[in-house]
């Protein structure tokens, strides 16, 4: 799967997450999906039912409402969404602050079947050396580093600003790694610029889920329950 796949699933599921099942033919079945980001206040779950094409093809079918669905024992609440919201009208919420380097587990009950599933998030992720709005000129000591999240792997994206927004303009992958240079970057960068730069961090579940699309984080169901890190510097002014 290709990097630029990679960060925009994790920057959908910064709000809602949405979920695809290519299986060849549908299954009855269920998928559920759900990645909780280091930091927020509110976890989110979507549970959804593999049905035939047929009904497949009104995708209000799909979804489930009638679950029963908890984080950690404490039950989330079923809350309705605008429908442009990546297509999902549902979603399951728990209020609560997701916390760093903390273990949770999920468990779906729809019918009489029981999912469940587990994971563990990384580390806050937090820029060294530089701050937000930071004055920065581009030469062979500009390297951005970071604190380790606890897992090997590393999404790193940096976006440029001008007056209408924040706009994507690179990312890539490290592994093994806290640090990039950004001199081997200069190319990217005219004489002088506003950008935002990104570093993420998943778990092992979700890392595995990006990477082989026959995982899934429930033995008898289909989908994902993971987790992210993500530390950010913004505004940050570079000049040559």
């Amino acid at each position: 799967m290709s990097f630029k796949k990679f960060l925009f699933l994790i920057f959908i599921i910064l709000l809602v997450s949405c979920s695809i099942i290519e299986k060849g033919e549908y299954n009855t079945g269920y998928y559920i999906f759900s990645v909780l980001k280091v930091g927020d206040d509110r976890i989110r779950v979507i549970v959804d039912s593999t049905l035939s094409i047929k009904d497949s093809l009104n995708t209000e079918n799909n979804f489930v409402i009638d679950a029963d669905v908890k984080i950690n024992g404490t039950a989330a609440y079923l809350e309705t969404l605008n429908s442009d919201s990546f297509g999902y009208k549902y979603v399951y919420v728990l209020d609560e602050n997701v916390l760093p380097e903390n273990n949770y587990e999920i468990e779906v009950k729809v019918d009489d079947k029981i999912f469940t599933a587990k994971t563990s998030t990384p580390k806050n992720l937090n820029f060294l050396v530089y701050s937000d709005s930071a004055q920065i000129k581009i030469d062979s000591s500009l390297i951005l580093i970071w604190n380790s999240s606890g897992i090997g792997f590393y999404m790193v994206q940096i976006n440029q600003k001008n007056e209408y927004g924040s706009f994507f303009l690179f990312q890539t992958g490290v592994e093994n790694d806290t640090f990039l240079p950004i001199f081997n970057l200069s190319y990217l960068f005219p004489d002088t610029g506003t950008y935002d730069f990104f570093v993420i961090s998943c778990d092992s579940s979700y890392f595995k889920y990006m990477t082989d699309e026959k995982f899934s984080s429930f033995e008898n169901g289909y989908g994902l329950f993971g987790s992210v890190s993500v530390g950010v510097l913004k505004d940050v002014k570079l000049f040559k």
